[in-house]
């Protein structure tokens, strides 16, 4: 038989595991079903559980009637808290009587959850101030509060609860029946950073408003303080994407931060994201499909942004990319982008638009293409066969070509031929290719006299299998 000790550890994993699930799935109603899983199976568990406090640690206001015997059955176990809230103002009822029993053990509570009711409407926590630190029980210069989630209400500015944290995450929320207003004291670039400006220990940081992923947030271009988050190592940001470049201009990190945004990004941007968070940027690899992905690979570790664009079109990706990155283009070493799945109906040239974005790449060495129409690659080619305004090569120093076309075009398109005059061009300007990828353009295949042509201009030429 295992000692108390181990089996206690054991039902302190899976029990932490459980509750972090419910915490994020709150309406199955499954925080607290290992109790016959620790009480009901024999004697030996009962005794272990009944004596482990860290399995009584995790209290859920939802719950009132349990509150008071897990908070003394937790001891001076450190606690992980879930407060819902609710509009009712009555300090006898049970909701609210298992709250106040939560913040008298507020110096012990090392993770909290505020929750807003979302049948009705609660954004005002004015009430919660005197709970936490009115009450001599809350013991203010021993809280270690590390992590706070909130969803749907303000969130609490009190430096005593700011100044330790090490993760915090804002919601917003609404369900089908119930609409919810921005939370009123983090609605604005300056009110978000200005909250952040409190939490100097913060290591990961999460804002999601999926309410308004197509609004600019108020003060997008308020200068504002720069603020320093020295251990931040994460920051996921769901909103509009203009307006969370704007709050990582306002940060002060560690190089290697790792940044996710989702969100609308519109044109015209001038504000790109800041270089510090793309130290050793060499690599980007981008999807057009349902949305705009793009993953940027740094030394220290990577950006994703995940972009809803405001107009679905070939300008668009083609020149949200220099606007987000601006001059660090110029040390991008490795482009790839899958097309396969962004069915446009343009048609045209479309060598103007590869040369918007291909120009800043001047150091580019690798680049790989799966596009879905036959008519972009011929805008592709024309684009690398020309210098650009200061009569350099563009992509002066690439090595290596894949290329992937999914469909044909009715009439084709002169693909090889354009493929074909790149090359000579490239050749002449002494930027021959070491290597051409053409294995997967299995359904548009160059006839065997340009496959002759093709791999005199270049050192290495690879071809569908047939």
């Amino acid at each position: 038989m295992l000692p108390h000790e181990i089996v206690g550890d054991i039902m302190s994993m899976i029990v932490h595991d459980q509750f972090s699930l419910h915490s994020k799935h709150r309406t199955d109603g499954k925080a607290y079903t290992w109790f016959p899983q620790a009480l009901h199976v024999c004697r030996y568990l009962r005794s272990v559980a009944l004596e482990c406090s860290p399995i009584w640690s995790y209290i859920d206001t939802s719950w009132p009637h349990l509150v008071g015997e897990l908070l003394r059955r937790s001891r001076s176990a450190p606690l992980t808290a879930v407060v819902q809230l609710n509009e009712n103002g009555d300090p006898t009822t049970p909701d609210n009587q298992a709250i106040q029993l939560v913040l008298e053990e507020m110096h012990r509570v090392k993770s909290l959850q505020f929750h807003e009711n979302l049948v009705v409407t609660s954004l005002n926590l004015s009430y919660l101030p005197t709970g936490l630190f009115g009450n001599p029980a809350s013991k203010i210069k021993d809280m270690n509060l590390k992590r706070l989630f909130v969803f749907n209400v303000r969130v609490p500015t009190e430096l005593q609860i700011l100044r330790g944290l090490q993760y915090l995450k804002i919601n917003r929320c609404s369900r089908p029946e119930h609409f919810v207003e921005p939370i009123p004291n983090v609605s604005s670039v300056s009110q978000i950073v200005g909250v952040l400006s409190q939490c100097p220990d913060l290591i990961e940081f999460e804002y999601n408003d999926y309410e308004d992923l197509d609004i600019p947030m108020a003060g997008s271009d308020t200068r504002l303080a720069p603020v320093a988050l020295p251990h931040l190592r994460r920051i996921d940001l769901t909103l509009n994407a203009n307006s969370s470049v704007c709050i990582l201009r306002h940060l002060v990190v560690p190089p290697e931060v790792l940044v996710y945004i989702s969100g609308q990004f519109t044109l015209n941007f001038d504000a790109p994201i800041p270089p510090t968070y793309l130290l050793g940027f060499k690599t980007i690899k981008a999807d057009m499909g349902q949305s705009f992905f793009i993953e940027a690979e740094t030394e220290m570790g990577y950006i994703l942004l995940d972009l809803i664009p405001s107009t679905w079109s070939w300008e668009y990706m083609f020149r949200a990319v220099p606007q987000l990155f601006g001059v660090v283009l110029s040390q991008l070493e490795s482009f790839e982008l899958d097309e396969c799945h962004f069915l446009s109906s343009e048609r045209g040239s479309f060598c103007e638009v590869w040369k918007s974005l291909l120009s800043s790449f001047t150091n580019l060495q690798y680049l790989r293409l799966s596009l879905s129409l036959s008519y972009v690659l011929v805008g592709l080619m024309d684009a690398l066969g020309e210098t650009n305004s200061g009569q350099c090569l563009i992509c002066p120093i690439l090595r290596e070509l894949v290329l992937e076309v999914d469909c044909p075009t009715i009439p084709p398109p002169p693909v090889w031929e354009k493929t074909i005059l790149c090359l000579r061009s490239r050749g002449e300007m002494h930027s021959r290719l070491a290597a051409l990828d053409v294995s997967a353009c299995k359904r548009v295949q160059p006839d065997t006299e340009q496959v002759r042509i093709l791999a005199s201009l270049v050192d290495s030429l690879l071809l569908p299998i047939l």
